[in-house]
C-alpha cells in the first residue's frame, strides 16, 4: 500500500472496536469487512487485521509460525482515497517513488509494511520487510 504525505494516523481501538475513519483492507468469505490495524507483542509492532467480528479480542495477526489475537490495538485511519494498493511481483523495487506505509518492526528492528495478498478467499494483511 502507499499513500500521500501526511494523510494517515494509527488509532487506538480495543474489543473490537473500529474507529470511523478505519481503512478496510478485504473482506471475509461472506462480506464482512478486515480493516489494517497493529499491536504490540513480544517487543514488536505487528501488523495484521481487525474487525468487530474477529474472536479472542478483536486483532488477528501471524507471528513465529502461528496465528495470534490480542484485545489492544492500533487502526489504521484516514482518507482511503489518498491511499492505493500497487501490484509487485517479487521484492519492491528500492528506487521506487511509492510512500510505503510502515506497519511496525520486529523485535530485532526490521521494519515491516502494509501488503495483502488474496488467501483462502479473503484478502489478509500481511507484514513485508
Amino acid at each position: 500500500m502507499s499513500q500521500a504525505p501526511g494523510q494517515l494516523e494509527w488509532v487506538r481501538a480495543t474489543n473490537g472496536g473500529i474507529p470511523s475513519t478505519g481503512i478496510a483492507q478485504g473482506v471475509e468469505r461472506d462480506g464482512r469487512p478486515l480493516f489494517i490495524a497493529r499491536a504490540f507483542y513480544k517487543n514488536g509492532l505487528h501488523p495484521g487485521k481487525a474487525a468487530p467480528h474477529l474472536s479472542n479480542g478483536g486483532f488477528e495477526f501471524a507471528w513465529g509460525g502461528g496465528s495470534h489475537s490480542l484485545n489492544e490495538y492500533f487502526v489504521l485511519c484516514g482518507n482511503v482515497n489518498r491511499t492505493r494498493w500497487v501490484a509487485v511481483d517479487g521484492p519492491v523495487p528500492k528506487d521506487t517513488s511509492l510512500r510505503l506505509v510502515d506497519g511496525g518492526q520486529e523485535d530485532y528492528g526490521d521494519r515491516l509494511f502494509i501488503a495483502k495478498v488474496a488467501h483462502d478467499g479473503r484478502a489478509p494483511t500481511c507484514a513485508t520487510a
